[in-house]
């Protein structure tokens, strides 16, 4: 099924800096944020972890500089295996179950790597 996109993704390098905190079957990890939008996010986990599409999840996403923390509960979408600095990683696609609400600096941070990257 070949679903259209209606919010757009941010998605740079550049959040190296976030943190994303998550709950899988009463498992905590931690890992770093891929991409995020109003309706879901991608996050790095580190590490050979298994995780079922379809399961609860729920986090937070963590940086800095921004005034509070996001939070979130959805299901994981998608997985798969990926490789940072030569160890094995995963990747979880989020779907949340509401929209959030992306701080102005989160959105700031997309445009300008959108302006970089052309």
């Amino acid at each position: 099924m070949i679903v259209e996109r209606t919010h757009s993704r941010v998605e740079t390098r550049t959040f190296q800096d976030f943190r994303v905190q998550v709950t899988v079957d009463d498992r905590y990890f931690a890992g770093e944020l891929g991409n995020i939008s109003e309706t879901g996010l991608c996050v790095l986990v580190p590490g050979r972890i298994t995780v079922r599409p379809g399961v609860r999840i729920r986090g937070t996403v963590q940086a800095r500089h921004l005034a509070v923390h996001l939070e979130f509960v959805g299901r994981v979408a998608w997985t798969a295996e990926a490789v940072k600095a030569g160890r094995p990683c995963i990747l979880l696609g989020v779907d949340f179950d509401r929209e959030i609400e992306l701080p102005p600096s989160v959105i700031a941070l997309g445009m300008a790597a959108a302006q970089i990257d052309v």
